[in-house]
């Protein structure tokens, strides 16, 4: 197993460098709560370093957050849980440290985080994760969709990543990068995005990452 999404891009990458072509690898790369997932994509590095891989396709997961302990809300002094799913519940931590101080700790995932928990059996320390890891482990669950802001369902989109592009479908969707080289006069940015609009190419979607 890999603690972070970039270790399984590196293994997969190295996969091609050996020679196998026929391993794949889904990842998350975008969260209705939180946007970008930054450990898939970040400048210079995640996805946007491997410039060999391709999105041969792509997969939209309900997720459900919750918490889950020893104890109730009120002796719960720590939290753990991977850095995505700590992201996906701020505003439900953030009510919580304002009734108690609570220290955030992170996890290499959210099963670990729920074994961290687990083994805390003053009820202490919980974890942040979905409803079937709690149950997995044997741990009680103490509220359930935490990471729901008012935004409606929590969704994550997950690309699966291969060394070799699938056949066209007709309803296919192009994700690019590209870095901005030189002196940045006004009017940069919209010359390089002119060359979509001239043939009627629509951008649904643009993010611009400092180096």
């Amino acid at each position: 197993p890999y603690n972070r999404t970039e270790g399984v891009i590196e293994a997969l990458d190295e996969s091609y460098r050996s020679g196998d072509l026929s391993a794949v690898a889904l990842v998350p790369i975008w969260n209705t709560n939180e946007g970008r997932v930054k450990d898939t994509i970040r400048p210079r590095g995640g996805l946007l370093k491997h410039t060999r891989l391709q999105i041969a396709g792509e997969y939209v997961q309900d997720i459900e957050q919750s918490i889950a302990g020893h104890g109730d809300l009120n002796v719960i002094r720590k939290v753990v849980s991977h850095p995505q799913a700590l992201a996906q519940s701020q505003e439900w931590l953030k009510k919580l440290r304002q009734r108690q101080e609570i220290e955030i700790v992170e996890a290499p995932s959210t099963s670990a985080a729920v074994e961290i928990a687990k083994e805390d059996t003053s009820g202490r320390t919980a974890a942040i994760c979905s409803p079937q890891a709690a149950q997995a482990y044997e741990l009680p669950l103490i509220e359930r969709a935490i990471d729901r802001n008012g935004n409606g369902p929590n969704k994550t989109r997950f690309v699966l990543l291969s060394h070799t592009d699938e056949k066209p479908t007709g309803k296919d969707k192009t994700t690019l990068t590209m870095e901005l080289m030189g002196e940045e006069n006004p009017g940069f940015l919209y010359s390089a995005l002119g060359i979509f609009a001239v043939p009627g190419i629509n951008i649904s979607y643009i993010e611009s990452m400092p180096q």
